[in-house]
């Protein structure tokens, strides 16, 4: 059994505000190919537009994102990363 509720409502701002590009860390990882080391970005702090080469790895709060080698990510406006392989 499932069931799905709707619950009219005002569709939510979203915002957000980088201020940084600079890699907080470096990680040692481990990818299909053998380790690489990686950049580590803290993702609250990536502003719109900024685009980026894999591999690197976005931290944050509520989640861990890993850009494999040969996969491009940009930062939309609202801060959603879209990751594309090259």
């Amino acid at each position: 059994l499932r069931a799905t509720a709707t619950v009219p409502g005002d569709e939510p701002e979203l915002s957000h505000e980088g201020s940084g590009v600079d890699p907080t860390s470096r990680r040692e990882v481990v990818f299909e190919d053998g380790r690489r080391e990686t950049p580590v970005y803290d993702r609250r702090r990536l502003p719109g537009g900024a685009t980026f080469e894999g591999p690197a790895v976005f931290e944050g709060g509520e989640s861990t994102v890993v850009l494999p080698p040969r996969w491009t990510a940009s930062v939309a406006e609202d801060g959603t990363l879209v990751m594309e392989e090259a």
